[in-house]
């Protein structure tokens, strides 16, 4: 038994809307309904704060939904809405306070109602009127009924309705029949929608889905002559129209008022309009003598739509009445989403006439605990399947990553993760001083005149200016393949603390390399070259390599002169028993050309290379400029006493780069004196701070690593048979799998990612492809 009861609004007076309450017990047998109570009485009108309450909801709610992330048509004079919690607080109040202090007429229903409602049996509440401005507002929000969820549902009527006999189609019709029309999708997700329908064909129902099909497709569907049981509408509407595509809006009433009452006459039951905005829908086509519609009466937001059609069909498969369905949907809805969306459970709402019987029959899927087997039983993975696919695709993974397929994908997640470290504070014992164009006019104004962007004059008078406060090192980043005048010769000559540039250049194209100055030693010479990858960014350092180039002699990098010479001769380099480089006793391992996610011609990978672990500080710059004028006089002495002091290009064009912090259209590019001193700050720091190098497994252990995520996506397969929980949990690997590749990367460590994660999603598909083969070949 379950209690139907029926609040009947007639046209509004002056006085407020008369009222007619019928209460009626319902047996399961439809003809043993009868009428038990009527009650006559009279509900105020709706008073003004209570208007001005619904429109300060509504409207926020159409203002935060600008972003179109919603299933709303937006007409070009059309608000766009959305609420905040004091809206929807107001609105309550406001509401329980007019229901609730009604006068002596609307008591008596008040009272009524209260007697009739039950906390064993379901309460259906229809609201049969009219009056738009009653069924925009939130019935469900009348605390008369809180005592009583979870079996009560508010549901809106129109006040007539003829409803059509079946006709012989649908009463032959062995499974339930849903069309389901994903029209407009722009800037929403019409895919969980698709795949929660879905569930419902492989539960045995026949489902036919069209992808924001063109007018024709669509009529002609309508026109089925097999008919159909649902209709499902997933996508943008508004104002009483549906977007059938980005370009098509119907209105029911006008554009398929044919079609869809013949599909009413062949047995449609259901129309859900999971899109925005659908009260004119409902009534439009109540006219049409829809039997049932579900509908949102305000927009709603796509995650929203989403989650309300999770709920609602998880409750319908298992055959709860359509009203205890939503009602439970709308409650789900309250706490999923009200931290963000107050008064989203307010949105759903089902539209149908009382003398229309509850729909109960979706088709169920089997149940796994049922006391019956299926029969003939559902072939199965096994251990040994699950083992030798995951070894195939690795496999495939592997070869496919040996070919360099991968390298750009696996470069651009390796200088995601970089970005997305905590931010590290720049290097203080490094300070840069650039010369920029504005510099290099400064040295023009002043007669200090000479070849290249720093002058010797230029030079000499900022080594007198660094002098007093005792730099310990002084490495230039400006080539200077000539002599130095020879006052300044002398000087330099003279100071260990100083060293100078030069350019190696491709070994393939000698004139591209550039000699140091020729009155400075080899030992204070440094190659300034940087390894560059194939999308030109710097990733890689280069500490030293073979002196055997004529022109730029030295053995070591700019950046390892520079750092050598700040440690001084009690951090010594040597060489480990298998190769590796020590600076005291910190190893630096050198990187092969197949290290991490690189796949690089070996020719690339010459000389001792690491990679460069940057900081996303780089230390303090100063122009020189602001030097030579004495601008930052006060500061000096803190920023060089006892520390580097590198000079380098301050124009972006000419010496500038690619690291793995330039990302976007427009990526900010890296001078290449700050390259310099990260690699600089990187051997400093690895050797006095024990800041992590970067690392990575060899490549057999690498192998490894793939392979056992590949066997992960293989048993998820293996022990799951829900599609939901298989998805579920492949993304919760995914997202794992991020986290540890991130969390190594704190540590140093470079975890290959994309290649796991492919062994994941292609095992995990490949398994699924072979269940389908065994099961065809199994029943058929």
């Amino acid at each position: 038994m379950s209690k139907r009861i029926v609040l009947t609004f007639l046209e509004k007076s002056e006085k407020g809307y008369p009222v007619s309450l019928n209460i009626q017990l319902n047996a399961h047998n439809r003809q043993a309904s009868h009428e038990v109570t009527q009650v006559m009485g009279m509900l105020p009108l709706i008073p003004q704060s209570l208007q001005a309450a619904l429109q300060s909801w509504q409207l926020p709610y159409r203002k935060m939904l600008a972003s179109r992330t919603h299933r709303m048509i937006i007409k070009t004079d059309s608000e766009r809405r959305f609420s905040w919690p004091d809206k929807a607080k107001t609105l309550n109040a406001e509401l329980n306070h007019w229901l609730n202090s009604g006068g002596q007429s609307w008591q008596k229903i008040r009272d009524a109602l209260l007697q009739a409602l039950s906390q064993d049996e379901e309460n259906r509440i229809f609201l049969q009127t009219g009056e738009v401005e009653l069924q925009q507002l939130p019935w469900s929000a009348w605390n008369v009924f809180d005592r009583y969820f979870p079996k009560t549902e508010v549901i809106l009527s129109p006040p007539e309705i003829c409803q059509p006999a079946l006709g012989a189609k649908a009463q032959d019709r062995q499974r339930f029949r849903i069309l389901v029309v994903l029209g407009d999708r722009d800037q929403i997700d019409l895919k969980l929608d698709r795949q929660m329908l879905q569930r419902l064909e492989r539960a045995g129902a026949d489902v036919q889905f069209l992808d924001e099909p063109d007018r024709q497709t669509f009529l002609d569907a309508l026109w089925d002559e097999h008919g159909w049981d649902i209709f499902y509408f997933g996508g943008h509407s508004g104002e009483g129209l549906i977007g059938l595509n980005q370009e098509l809006r119907l209105e029911p009433n006008t554009d398929f008022k044919y079609g869809i009452c013949k599909a009413i006459a062949r047995g449609l039951q259901l129309a859900i309009f999971n899109s925005c905005d659908g009260l004119k829908l409902a009534n439009e086509l109540a006219r049409l003598n829809l039997p049932r519609s579900i509908v949102m009466r305000e927009p709603v937001p796509d995650e929203v739509a989403q989650d309300f059609l999770v709920f609602f069909l998880t409750a319908f498969e298992q055959g709860r009445p359509l009203s205890v369905s939503v009602h439970e949907a709308r409650q789900k809805l309250e706490d999923a989403w009200t931290y963000k969306y107050p008064g989203c459970g307010w949105l759903p709402v089902v539209f149908q006439h009382p003398s229309i019987a509850s729909l109960t029959d979706l088709p169920q899927p089997p149940s796994e605990s049922s006391s019956e087997p299926l029969s003939p039983p559902r072939p199965r993975l096994n251990w040994w399947t699950v083992a030798a696919v995951s070894l195939m695709v690795t496999s495939l993974v592997v070869g496919i990553r040996s070919l360099g397929v991968l390298q750009s994908w696996e470069l651009g997640w390796f200088d995601q993760l970089i970005r997305l470290r905590p931010a590290e504070l720049s290097d203080e014992r490094i300070v840069i001083i650039t010369v920029g164009e504005s510099d290099i006019q400064y040295q023009q104004q002043n007669q200090m005149g000479g070849r290249g962007s720093l002058s010797d004059a230029a030079l000499a008078q900022l080594l007198q200016k660094l002098k007093p406060h005792q730099p310990r090192v002084i490495g230039l980043d400006i080539y200077h393949d000539f002599e130095y005048e020879p006052q300044l010769a002398n000087q330099l000559v003279s100071d260990s603390r100083f060293i100078a540039p030069c350019k190696v250049g491709n070994a393939r194209a000698e004139p591209d390399s550039i000699a140091g100055p020729p009155q400075i030693p080899t030992e204070r010479l440094g190659f300034t070259d940087f390894p560059s990858d194939p999308d030109t960014a710097i990733r890689r350092q280069l500490i030293g390599m073979a002196a055997d180039r004529t022109g730029c002699s030295t053995q070591y990098a700019l950046s390892s002169r520079v750092a050598l010479a700040y440690l001084g001769p009690e951090y010594a380099v040597s060489r480990q028993p298998g190769g590796t480089l020590t600076i005291g006793a910190t190893s630096f391992p050198k990187l092969p050309h197949t290290a991490g996610g690189y796949q690089l011609d070996p020719d690339n990978a010459n000389g001792y290379q690491i990679l460069v672990n940057y900081r996303s500080q780089s230390p303090r710059q100063v122009s020189l400029e602001a030097v030579l004028r004495g601008e930052v006089d006060d500061h000096l002495a803190d920023w060089v006493r006892d520390r580097i002091v590198l000079i380098g290009l301050g124009n972006l064009i000419k010496d500038s780069h690619l690291t793995s912090y330039s990302h976007g259209a427009y990526p900010e590019r890296m001078l290449g004196v700050e390259i310099h001193a990260q690699m600089t700050s990187q051997i400093l720091s690895a050797v006095l701070d024990q800041r992590p190098l970067l690392w990575w497994y060899p490549e057999w252990l690498e192998w490894i690593w793939i392979y056992s995520w590949s066997l992960l996506g293989g048993a998820i397969v293996w022990r799951f048979r829900s599609v939901s929980r298989r998805s579920l949990s492949i993304g919760i690997a995914g997202v794992g799998l991020s986290g540890i590749c991130f969390m190594a990367l704190l540590w140093g460590g470079w975890l290959p990612l994309v290649p796991a994660v492919l062994g994941i999603f292609s095992t995990s598909g490949v398994s699924v492809l072979y269940l389908r083969l065994l099961k065809s070949r199994h029943y058929h």
